[in-house]
């Protein structure tokens, strides 16, 4: 947060909390505002200044610690701004203070904060890292000092709320409550954190009182002088930073076998007899005291040591609503009797939940983990599972355990969910990063009555092989192999990153051509390996079939990410594609012996999804295809209700004259109620395009077009959108218009639409007929229902005029509505800022609709069921 200039005064910012004495029952641990509060450049107070470069004090009761909160995120300084203006040298002062780098991208702004400030706050914070220990005056002095010098904001403390009470108690009475362990006490601590934990927690304790009578000095000294200086400190603010101790013991615990928690507490109880000098304490900043022990005990304890690292580390995000849907969609197809359980699938290195699959217990197996892994993209990983309570279902691998009940995913509780896995937080995950993509061929022979194992000795040649490939890309001056040289690596990930910066996997993209090296030695120092393209020869006089395929993949790579990792990322992703297409195909032989199936990579990204679905699709016939989607559907757990995974779905990455939903792009609207809006994508179809001139009649036209395209896009069919001398030919055929209408240029309207949609698509409709403009604000809240249920573009018609209606936003209460309008009268470029600046495409009033003219509606009725 901001350090405060000369001019700030308490008058200045009215709205500042001031700060209060610690209350067990208001302080609490971090929360997302406090977060915010720490990086955030702009206090909530209009009368703070802009300019200010906001500070906050950390507290960790050890400097390695922060490492564990902030990572590599934040650069040294080595001089600050003290209150007074005057530039102090960081050498004479026990702390370090930290910035932002420029070079790394901020987070993604959590919802309910202003973006600017959350930008602001990060290219402007300061975080001044104080290294403290428990039992040492030094300690306490450096806390007092540096609160004085910086007057921060916010002072953070290595504090949970279950030891709060240390800031209330004076030095005597603690120093009296910690040399006093009675039995009592022990009694107590033991029924609140369970025989087990209770235990090591009074060992804890009394490890603290032994130092306590040993230094004749109570612990926490520097929270008490911390707490202290903030209450002397205008407008700061104490937060507690800490994970709950039980949580800490519980999980390192939790590694132990019985016999190894038996040897852990001799260990704790031998060193109560142990001394320890005041020069020792000064060690311990930087490292406290849980941690010293878990290092010491490293060699017997492996597994606890790992463990300790791991309880301090972030907490793995996950989208709820995602999880809570899967589970709706199994329950939807199997029987309620059924035994289930989950997989969960994430991103380590970003700790990410992507995907939650719940399976039914005899479908949890190894080989559909493998397959599942074979669609996900190469840095996704099987994490962890999911234990229903009262579901008897295996766990696979060694991830992480999430455990829940019925109820819970019946009534999507996400609140108890979360508290019962304290690990997650829930929040709305997006696919971003840059999408780097190759192709690369895969040929093998397969004998007669073979075919099966020669596919797959053909298929664990190709992985062997994997490591002799490059990749590059000439015209970027990008070339990823093997090994590469320091310089090589950092010239890839300055390209790389500047490629990644605020990219989307769907939609950004770089292509890589594959080469096979044909030396990896490089003795002289050069970085020229001599690399041709992918040939493939085989001479072999046998009967076989040969199996041609062309592997796509596509893998992501995210700001900051070493060239090396993508490297990995794209080996892997062939492994997955190649492993894929060997499990279609040995399907389909063990169906059929005759016939090997092509198959064909294409590239999904279902609604709600973080991370795009590699699927390896099987070229049969509709029925073979329509089965095939139907597995994929209830593996991924997928709606069987609609569309997803359908040709006409597959992301391709090709160049587009038109824009694709350009209303997700309107950022200046401040809804008036609830905003109800179409459910997927869609084109823009618009005047005089295609070499078309229709300005003035072919409105109606276009707003169809605009509708058939979603149904393109969302799965319900691939017949392309059709042109306006097919819409006029469909009419004269169904007999509604004659023989020279074909050609003409007469004006459509809401009838004819639906008439269209009917035949070429089997598509039917519902019709909103209206008297005048003003009736239409009165079908707001049937809009609304449509857009929340069925979620189709609506056409309206009036006045022979077309427009296509995107949503509505609806106040129950005061009866408010707007309309969110595609105008398709639109005649100029497909340049999305004009089209939003000028009102192309934006929200609307009810006045939009002129009272003097009657106007209809047609809401298009997907068909259910269509996958």
């Amino acid at each position: 947060m901001s350090h405060r200039g000369a001019g700030d005064t308490p008058s200045s910012r009215p709205n500042e909390p001031q700060a209060d004495p610690p209350n067990p029952e208001k302080e609490n641990e971090m929360t997302g505002e406090d977060l915010f509060r720490i990086k955030s450049a702009v206090t909530s107070s209009a009368g703070a200044s802009d300019t200010a470069d906001q500070s906050v004090i950390s507290l960790a009761d050890s400097a390695s610690n922060f490492d564990e909160h902030v990572g590599d995120e934040f650069d040294e300084v080595e001089t600050v701004e003290t209150s007074n203006g005057e530039t102090a040298d960081l050498q004479v002062f026990r702390f370090t203070l930290l910035k932002y780098p420029k070079n790394l991208p901020i987070p993604q702004c959590p919802d309910g904060i202003d973006h600017s400030s959350w930008t602001k706050a990060f290219e402007e914070a300061s975080v001044y890292l104080i290294g403290t220990a428990h039992f040492s005056k030094e300690s306490q002095e450096d806390v007092i000092k540096t609160i004085a010098i910086t007057q921060p904001d916010l002072v953070m403390v290595e504090l949970c709320p279950s030891r709060i009470s240390i800031l209330s108690m004076d030095e005597q009475t603690l120093l009296k409550e910690a040399s006093d362990l009675n039995t009592q006490k022990i009694l107590t601590t033991i029924k609140q954190s369970g025989v087990v934990q209770g235990i090591l927690h009074v060992l804890l304790l009394s490890m603290s009182a032994h130092i306590t009578r040993e230094l004749s000095m109570a612990p926490g000294g520097e929270f008490r002088a911390a707490h202290k200086a903030v209450m002397q400190t205008q407008l700061c603010r104490l937060v507690l930073g800490d994970r709950p101790i039980h949580v800490t013991l519980q999980r390192a615990l939790g590694s132990l076998n019985f016999w190894q928690k038996m040897k852990f507490f001799w260990h704790v109880a031998l060193s109560h007899s142990a001394s320890i000098t005041p020069e020792e304490v000064e060690k311990c900043k930087q490292r406290d005291l849980l941690e010293q022990l878990l290092a010491e005990m490293a060699g017997d304890f492996p597994k606890l040591t790992k463990a300790g690292h791991s309880v301090m580390r972030e907490k793995w995000t996950v989208n709820t609503d995602l999880v809570f849907q899967n589970y709706r969609n199994l329950r939807s197809w199997c029987d309620e009797s059924s035994q289930f359980g989950g997989l969960v699938f994430g991103r380590p290195t970003r700790r990410e939940v992507v995907l939650v699959v719940f399976a039914p217990a005899e479908s949890l197996i190894s080989s559909t983990v493998q397959f599942i892994l074979s669609c996900m993209t190469a840095d996704v990983e099987l994490v962890g599972n999911v234990r229903v309570e009262g579901d008897d279902a295996p766990l696979i691998g060694d991830g992480f355990t999430l455990t829940t009940t019925r109820e819970i995913l019946d009534t999507a509780d996400a609140t108890t969910f979360l508290i019962q896995n304290d690990l997650l937080r829930h929040s709305t995950l997006v696919p971003d990063g840059l999408s780097v993509r190759t192709q690369v061929g895969f040929s093998c022979a397969l004998r007669e009555g073979l075919e099966i194992e020669d596919l797959q000795s053909g298929t664990e040649k190709f992985a062997a092989k994997l490591d002799q490939l490059s990749f590059a890309n000439m015209e970027k001056g990008l070339l990823l192999r093997k090994e590469m040289s320091k310089e090589i690596v950092d010239k890839e990930r300055r390209i790389f990153d500047d490629l990644s910066r605020g990219a989307l996997q769907y939609k950004d993209y770089v292509e890589l051509s594959a080469y096979r090296c044909l030396a990896f030695s490089n003795k002289d120092g050069s970085d020229d390996q001599q690399m041709v393209p992918i040939v493939r020869i085989t001479r072999d006089g046998t009967k076989y079939k040969r199996v041609n395929a062309s592997l796509n993949v596509t893998v992501p790579i995210n700001f900051g990410d070493s060239p090396n990792e993508l490297y990995n990322r794209l080996l892997e992703g062939l492994r997955r594609r190649v492993h894929a297409m060997m499990f279609v195909m040995s399907n389909a032989l063990h169906c059929n012996q005759k016939d090997v199936a092509p198959t064909v990579s294409q590239l999904f990204l279902p609604a709600g999804w973080s991370s795009l679905l590699h699927i390896q699709c099987p070229l049969g016939n509709d029925v073979e295809q329509r089965s095939f989607r139907v597995k994929l559907h209830k593996l991924f757990n997928l709606p069987l209700t609609v569309p997803c995974l359908r040709p006409a779905q597959a992301i391709t990455f090709a160049a587009t004259k038109l824009l694709l939903s350009p209303h997700m792009h309107i950022s200046n609207y401040k809804p008036r109620g609830v905003v109800s809006v179409v459910k997927g994508d869609y084109r823009y179809h618009h005047y005089m395009q295609d070499g078309m001139d229709d300005a003035g009649w072919g409105c109606a036209y276009r707003s169809l077009q605009s509708i058939w395209s979603w149904f393109i896009l969302n799965g319900f069919t691939d017949k392309p959108v059709p042109t306006h001398t097919e819409i006029q030919r469909c009419l004269v055929e169904i007999g509604d218009k004659e023989e020279k209408f074909v050609g003409s240029r007469q004006w459509i309207g809401s009838t004819e639409i639906g008439f269209v949609l009917d035949h070429l698509l089997g598509i039917e409709s519902r019709f909103i007929i209206t008297n005048s403009g003003a009736e239409v604000a009165e079908r707001a809240r049937e809009l609304a229902l449509h857009f929340q249920t069925v979620g189709t573009p609506v056409m309206i018609g009036g006045g022979q005029l077309a427009h296509t209606i995107l949503g509505v936003d609806f106040d129950e209460n005061t009866g408010e509505c707007g309309f969110l309008v595609l105008d398709p009268h639109y005649t100029g470029s497909e340049d999305l800022k004009t089209v939003l600046s000028k009102g192309w495409c934006g929200w609307k009033p009810p006045s939009f609709w002129n009272p003097e003219y009657f106007y209809n509606m047609v809401l298009p009725q997907p068909p259910k069921n269509t996958l």
